[in-house]
């Protein structure tokens, strides 16, 4: 199970980073970043049901606190992409 959630998330991250560039040479890498983290949400709203796990809230606010570092990080790469090459970047 493990080895394909990592599977499924470095499609995600790939998909997402080839894609937010393009998006992001078309429209504010800022509404980029919104628009990917609300899809992100719902796929997970999708898939969570279906993945046998426990909650626990300091997990939920740790996730949080990573999932708005890797906001910040998205956005920051996105702008370098609008602006500059994408292999550069």
């Amino acid at each position: 199970m493990a080895v394909g959630l990592a599977l499924l998330a470095a499609l995600a991250y790939g998909a997402a980073d080839f894609y937010g560039g393009l998006a992001s040479r078309r429209m504010a890498a800022a509404s980029v970043v919104v628009l990917a983290q609300l899809f992100g949400l719902v796929l997970l709203l999708l898939v969570l049901p279906f993945v046998p796990s426990r909650f626990y809230p300091g997990d939920a606010l740790l996730g949080l606190a990573a999932g708005a570092g890797g906001a910040r990080g998205v956005a920051a790469r996105d702008a370098a992409r609008a602006v500059g090459r994408l292999g550069g970047v």
